[in-house]
């Protein structure tokens, strides 16, 4: 990883706050090797939300928008495709989590609009999907 992307990399606007308040079982799921996914982590500071909570598709041979991925996932924590939410910000992200049966939360990033269209619903930043898992989770617990 170069100094200047090292130093550059931030989290997705709202992303700590939304990890810290979910307490539901989360991961992260890329196509990306498991050491850049890790390095990313780190250097945003969001690596301890994620240990023992990485899923490279390097590892389970599955590439997006194949499902095998988001279903190596869901079986690792025990829970149903059907009962699984995926936030994704690209097209083969999205046909990913469709394929697999899962609730698709929409990204919009930049110019992706139409790369996240398909998904269930689509959100402009993960503050907005915060207060959807405000709402609908954690104010029933």
């Amino acid at each position: 990883m170069s100094s200047v992307f090292r130093e550059q990399l931030q989290p997705v606007e709202g992303a700590l706050r939304l990890f810290e308040s979910l307490r539901i079982p989360f991961c992260v799921a890329s196509s990306g090797p498991r050491k850049k996914i890790e390095e990313n982590l780190r250097t945003t500071n969001l690596y301890p939300h994620f240990v023992d909570k990485i899923f490279s598709a390097y590892e389970v041979n599955s590439w997006k928008p194949d499902p095998g991925l988001f279903l190596a996932a869901a079986s690792h924590f025990g829970v149903a495709p059907k009962d699984c939410i995926v936030v994704e910000d690209s097209f083969v992200g999205v046909s990913a989590g469709i394929a697999a049966n899962m609730t698709v939360l929409g990204l919009r990033m930049e110019a992706n609009d139409r790369a996240v269209a398909a998904a269930n619903r689509v959100f402009a930043s993960l503050d907005e999907i915060h207060k959807l898992f405000v709402a609908q989770y954690l104010s029933h617990k």
